[in-house]
């Protein structure tokens, strides 16, 4: 009689373990999702004027002809913010192949 409590209460503690795992998992996705929109917004906001633009575009384009300034300014708008998300990371070139490779 002992026995089957005892396996009755360990199934049941392993069930709601399960659900609170699940849980957590879903609330972790979720904070991972705001995060990505949050710094996407940060972006959006840092290069939402017309010098800003042409100077993305002109990187994506011909990285090496920009000026040590305008690199370094890129770099401040575009680069650093998205070093935690190893798909960002990379020279203009491997990103620009990585962005007609579809990836």
């Amino acid at each position: 009689m002992f026995n089957l409590v005892g396996t009755i209460v360990i199934i049941v503690s392993l069930l709601y373990l399960a659900k609170q795992t699940s849980l957590s998992n879903k609330m972790a996705q979720g904070d991972a999702k705001r995060e990505l929109f949050d710094t996407f917004n940060e972006l959006l906001m840092r290069c939402s004027d017309h010098d800003s633009i042409d100077l993305i575009q002109r990187a994506f384009d011909h990285y090496n002809e920009l000026s040590h300034n305008e690199k370094a300014r890129f770099n401040l708008i575009y680069l650093i913010p998205h070093l935690n998300n190893s798909e960002l990371i990379g020279t203009p070139k491997q990103l620009r192949r990585r962005r007609v490779m579809g990836r």
